[in-house]
Formats: structure tokens, sequence, C-alpha cells
């Protein structure tokens, strides 16, 4: 059996939020609207406590991919982001009393359900990645 407190699951968070992007060609804002999704935004999950899946980034539009594995006390996690202006790939232990601990791409990230908050070394908020149907 699964001795970790969370598993692959994160802590319960409460509501959703509408992610929206700018489109690249025409620089415009797309976003959901009294629950009727325009062309290119993305619906964020917040009922989706799980680290793997597709996961987009609040600030930055991209799309990030990622992986969880069950190894040690909470497991690990692998991400991949394809972009047209960022290609990268990063992994992580998570860890923290919770298991909502993670470290990527040079940023020290703190997960809620289908949610997580990215801090600079300052401890400054900087981005935020939503779990995305």
């Amino acid at each position: 059996s699964d001795k970790r407190p969370n598993g692959n699951r994160l802590a319960p968070r409460v509501g959703g939020v509408v992610v929206c992007h700018i489109t690249p060609r025409r620089r415009e804002i797309l976003r959901t609207y009294l629950d009727k999704t325009q062309k290119g935004c993305s619906r964020s999950d917040p009922t989706d406590c799980t680290w793997s899946g597709r996961w987009m980034g609040a600030n930055t539009a991209h799309n990030i991919y990622c992986r969880y594995d069950n190894v040690g006390k909470c497991g690990s996690i692998d991400c991949a982001i394809n972009h047209y202006t960022l290609k990268a790939q990063n992994s992580s232990d998570i860890y923290g009393d919770r298991c909502d601990r993670v470290d990527l791409f040079g940023l020290r990230g703190k997960a809620t359900c289908g949610y997580i908050a990215w801090f600079d070394d300052e401890g400054q908020i900087v981005n935020s990645w939503y779990k995305t149907r």
C-alpha cells in the first residue's frame, strides 16, 4: 500500500479559474466569460488533484506536460515545455510535510489541487500553473 500522505494527489483547493492567453498572431486575449469558452482559452480543472498531465502557465501560456513517478516519500515529477519560444525539460523530487513542494525550471513551487504557485529566490510569486483539461 502507498504510505505517502497524498500519493499522486495534491491538497484540495476550492473554486475554479479560467486560464486564458494572448494569441501569437493577433495579440488578442481570449477568455471564458459566463461559462462560454472562446476559441483558444483553456478552462482550468481544480478537481484534478494529480501531478501528471497537462498544465498551463498563467503568465506565459506555455503548455507544460508532466509525469509523476511513485518513488521516495512523496514521489517525483518530470515536466517538459514544448513551445515555439521555449523548449525545456526538468525534473524534481516532490517534498514538504504535505508533499506539495517542487523545484522546477529554477523556481520553487507550492501546489494545491489543480494549481502551482511559482516563487523566485526572494520569495516573490513570478508565475502560476493551472491544471487544464
